[in-house]
């Protein structure tokens, strides 16, 4: 009931669900589709931490590192995403996996991860082929990192 109630995008319905599952059998995989509705609720914290609690039970278990990394990008925990995003980008290499990789490199602000962004986006290139769609979505990567610059850049001047 609870994977149908998410399917309609009725999140509070499924988190309760989910919920009523954990108190007859408390499973990582219940954790982590919980956390997958509280995501889909926008409950970042409450993802974050039911998605770490999953990781650290089955720390192989690639669903709870994808909810993680989604939930840490979405609160803007671009350094802690780090972990998560990698793991997921090795474990299934794709090219929305590794671009996932590139744009959280290239939010730490960092610059030798602006250095290991670049090595992502050259290993996709690589692998997909060097198209204009790909220097589109780079272009992005970098265009959006420059408006988190500038947004945070007026928020430390306000504080």
């Amino acid at each position: 009931m609870a994977r149908l109630r998410l399917m309609q995008g009725d999140y509070q319905q499924a988190i309760d669900r989910y919920n009523d599952s954990l108190r007859y059998e408390d499973t990582p995989g219940t954790r982590i589709d919980l956390a997958i509705a509280e995501l889909q609720a926008g409950h970042f914290d409450i993802a974050i931490k039911l998605a770490k609690d999953a990781h650290a039970t089955g720390p192989d278990d690639i669903r709870a590192s994808t909810v993680l990394r989604n939930a840490l990008m979405q609160e803007g925990e671009f350094a802690a995403a780090l972990d998560p995003l990698t793991r997921v980008a090795e474990a299934q290499p794709s090219v929305e996996n590794d671009y996932l990789l590139g744009i959280g490199l290239l939010n730490t602000g960092k610059p030798e991860d602006k250095l290991r962004a670049q090595a992502v986006f050259d290993r996709m290139k690589k692998s997909s082929g060097d198209s204009g769609s790909l220097h589109v979505l780079f272009g992005r990567a970098y265009r959006d990192r420059r408006r988190h610059e500038t947004r945070d850049s007026r928020v430390s001047a306000r504080h």
